[in-house]
């Protein structure tokens, strides 16, 4: 038995070392090249994000089935969009996160940057916007109002990987692999 117990106890101390030696060059799991990986990823997102506003934005023009009338004052509201989501992608490809934890004061600090800088782009889309909502019919509005549901959904998720990339921190403040930590049932057997 003390066989037994011994050699699952060095299997256990040793396997982490021998999966370390086999992982391949990059592998954010080796010392020094996680933060490499982790730039490489954080380029990628920030470019993304134009690119897939362009993408949505295409897509919601056919679904709308706008007139020749419409189509004008869409294109002025998604040139203010995307001049915006540019404006981000450039702004996100320039941030770098932090060495450790972030601390709580931090975390807010950069939740607020983030909401004024929505609430600023919000501001300038809306001229443009009203003018398109008003010349769209109920059902075109629909349209539009489902889209601004998805694409809010995605900026909250978005968001929120934002926030985890910059600590450990959830939109409820700091976190663990149990969730909120200040939620009651904190820690609680799943």
């Amino acid at each position: 038995m003390k066989i037994v117990l011994a050699a699952l106890t060095a299997f256990a101390l040793a396997a982490p070392l021998a999966l370390a030696q086999d992982m391949p060059p990059g592998h954010p799991g080796k010392a020094g090249d996680w933060k490499a990986e982790h730039a490489r990823h954080h380029g990628e997102m920030c470019t993304n994000l134009y690119a897939h506003a362009v993408g949505k934005l295409a897509e919601l023009d056919v679904q709308l089935k706008l007139t020749s009338v419409q189509k004008p004052l869409f294109e002025r509201w998604k040139n203010v969009k995307l001049a915006a989501v540019k404006a981000h992608s450039a702004k996100c490809a320039t941030m770098t996160p932090p060495d450790g934890e972030v601390s709580l004061v931090e975390h807010h600090k950069m939740k607020i940057a983030m909401l004024e800088a929505h609430l600023a782009d919000m501001k300038a889309e809306q001229p443009a916007l009203e003018a398109l909502i008003g010349s769209l019919d109920k059902d075109q509005q629909e349209v539009l109002k489902r889209a601004g549901r998805e694409a809010a959904m995605m900026r909250m998720h978005f968001g929120e990987r934002m926030m985890e990339h910059h600590g450990r921190m959830g939109v409820h403040g700091p976190m663990d692999e149990h969730g909120p930590m200040d939620r009651p049932d904190h820690g609680a057997a799943d």
